[in-house]
């Protein structure tokens, strides 16, 4: 449960309390709610959590699995903040009332209560009293218990007069809201249920299969983009569909549709089944009943395109072009975008795994072109900027708008005065942030799974054997709270995880989905990702980074006779198999006697990825994960990450320049 509690005061009264009794009920501060004041604490029941919360109008249902988490919540409040009140909310609305405004809120559709009085725990019927304190609260947010205190009697909008107050706000265990928003998207419209996914489970393995799933997807995009001053474009898109999937050894069959529906799900299951030769692999049996996946809780299941209306994503456009070219008048040209999207997953295994996840992504870029007139000559530079993440577009305050401004239009400045990069073997200072792509292309890619159970990667078969120098361990991490990369749980149904790849210099292990786990003997890794349901499940990094050292970015460059200092990168290439690289600087630095001499343009820094790792001679204290920009593509298949790394040196490097 997510317990919304007014006031760290309370809350910390609340959580002693909780202790005090030894309760069942662990809990953690997470952190503020946007647009609610209060502070967030997370009660997680250490009890199956099983309450009938989508039946109307039923009574309270006490008895089921998560009954003593729920008394043990109810007797430390009560304790503290006795005497209040609990609306239990049953139904969003019910049945054939939604907006008739039957509660007299206009539109608003019946709410269906039973209110409980915390003292005596018995049910109370004075709900208009109740309703008019929490409508705004459960419109405005997913809960489903709203504790009120009730206050002192004066003049207020109820007939009794009687003003209750909103204390804290109580929502389903995160990933049983996640399950029931991603029901009511796609399964409940199109009619249906556990039993049907059951069933089409049920036919892929009536044939000898290893493993089988099906992928429902919900997918809401919109973009704004700016050019000239104007708004030039917006798009808005919905897709939904189902994908389904057998394997068997190493063999995957495929099939998805747009169409979800029974027939199209039970058709495709139909298909894909094909592939299993009797005999070839083991059956596997499908259970009558799924269970719930365990999963992370890294953002709010928020819907970002709701987060702003449309003049205010214009507004915000507005404004980034605003300050980009008051920041310099060289600035001749700003184009800016803003996308968002809400995506709903619901992954169900054969093995009876039932997960779901609601992931919001935002994202909000800027370039500039700068211009200047030198003799005669007209000189002009492109600079860009930009980030995002999991949250919605109210993220996109001042000062993150003017910190993607200044990026943009210092690095057009900077690239004005850029000269010729010179060629040659030196050594490299890599800046902190996003030149971790370097590490993600040259490195990242070479520790999947499937190219190292072929034999393809540069890495395989080097576990326990020393990959890099000492100092360099490098991480993928998909449980980092809002970053770009990260997931509550896969594409596989799997929760994510802080992967260890490289431990000071030494292989630790690979990134996994499924099938290649299996294969190779290990356990996935929640790296099972796929760009859409039309696509299958491949490993891919999430958020992939190097961890930081004990130097200055001072000594670093300091350290430096003669070389490059890499600040920025645009596009590159890495050939898996040999580890080979060529990675283009967007912006760079000479360097002479530890001193930054000019900004450079033109340098391509050439090497190899295994080679380059034993290299690392320093390792910065700074290390940055990236903006949120990150694409990632293999095998025509693009997905979102994140990058990061300290400022490094590496040396021996080749870099191509045009002096």
């Amino acid at each position: 449960m997510v317990v919304r509690l007014a006031g760290d005061a309370l809350a910390g009264a609340i959580l002693h309390r909780i202790d005090a009794l030894a309760l069942p009920v662990a809990h953690t501060a997470v952190g503020a709610s946007p647009g609610f004041d209060a502070a967030d604490v997370l009660l997680l029941a250490q009890q199956p959590v099983g309450f009938a919360w989508r039946e109307p109008a039923r009574g309270f249902p006490v008895a089921d699995g998560a009954h003593l988490a729920l008394l043990a919540f109810i007797d430390a409040v009560t304790a503290v903040i006795a005497p209040c009140f609990v609306a239990v909310i049953l139904g969003r609305s019910l049945p054939g009332e939604a907006g008739k405004g039957g509660n007299g809120n206009s539109g608003a559709g019946d709410k269906a209560f039973d209110v409980i009085h915390l003292d005596s725990f018995r049910v109370r019927v004075n709900k208009q009293a109740v309703r008019h304190a929490c409508t705004t609260a459960i419109d405005r947010y997913p809960a489903d218990i709203v504790l009120v205190k009730n206050c002192e009697r004066r003049e207020g909008p109820t007939k009794s007069g009687w003003a209750p107050t909103i204390v804290a706000m109580i929502s389903r265990e995160p990933t049983l809201e996640r399950l029931a928003v991603a029901r009511s998207l796609l399964l409940d419209p199109f009619g249906l249920t556990d039993e049907t996914v059951a069933n089409a489970l049920k036919t892929i393995a009536a044939h000898r299969i290893d493993d089988a799933d099906l992928y429902f997807q919900y997918t809401r995009s919109e973009g704004w983009s700016l050019e000239e001053g104007i708004v030039k474009s917006g798009n808005f898109g919905i897709d939904q569909g189902v994908g389904v999937r057998a394997v068997a050894g190493e063999k995957t069959a495929f099939a998805y549709s747009d169409d979800i529906s029974e027939a199209a799900l039970l058709d495709a299951a139909r298909t894909v089944r094909s592939i299993a030769a009797a005999g070839q692999s083991l059956s596997v049996k499908v259970p009558s009943s799924p269970k719930v996946a365990g999963t992370r809780v890294l953002y709010a299941p928020t819907d970002p395109i709701a987060t702003l209306d449309s003049s205010q994503k214009v507004a915000l456009l507005e404004r980034v072009e605003k300050l980009a070219r008051a920041k310099d008048p060289r600035v001749k040209q700003v184009m800016a975008g803003v996308a968002a999207e809400y995506d709903v997953v619901l992954i169900a295994r054969a093995d009876g795994t039932l997960a779901a996840d609601v992931r919001p992504l935002v994202r909000l870029s800027i370039t500039v072109i700068a211009e200047q007139t030198i003799g005669g000559a007209v000189r002009r530079e492109i600079g860009s900027g930009g980030g995002g993440g999991r949250f919605g577009l109210g993220y996109f305050q001042q000062d993150i708008i003017e910190q993607y401004v200044n990026d943009a239009v210092n690095a057009a400045l900077t690239n004005l005065e850029a000269r010729p990069a010179k060629a040659g073997e030196m050594s490299v200072v890599l800046g902190p942030g996003w030149p971790g792509v370097l590490l993600h292309e040259a490195v990242g890619h070479g520790l999947e799974g499937d190219f190292n159970r072929k034999g393809s990667s540069a890495f395989s078969g080097r576990i326990g054997q020393r990959v890099a120098a000492k100092g360099v361990t490098v991480l993928d991490d998909g449980t980092l709270p809002d970053r770009r990369g990260s997931l509550n749980v896969d594409d596989e149904g799997n929760a994510s995880q802080r992967n260890v790849l490289i431990e000071d210099g030494i292989l630790k292990g690979y990134i996994q989905d499924a099938m290649n786990a299996r294969l190779m003997g290990v356990a996935p890794t929640g790296n099972g990702r796929r760009e859409s349901y039309a696509a299958v499940p491949m490993p891919r990094m999430t958020n992939t980074y190097m961890l930081g050292g004990d130097k200055t970015k001072e000594e670093i460059i300091g350290s430096l006779k003669r070389g490059l200092y890499a600040t920025n990168f645009g596009g590159g290439q890495v050939d898996i198999t040999s580890g080979k690289f060529v990675f283009s600087a967007s912006e760079a630095f000479w360097v002479e006697n530890g001193k930054i001499q000019y900004p450079v343009k033109g340098a391509t820094i050439i090497g190899n990825g295994p080679d380059a790792l034993t290299r690392v001679s320093m390792i910065g204290n700074d290390m940055k994960l990236d903006t949120g920009v990150g694409v990632c593509g293999k095998e025509g298949q693009s997905v979102p990450v994140g990058v990061g790394q300290p400022t490094l040196r590496i040396d021996r490097l080749t870099v191509g320049g045009t002096a």
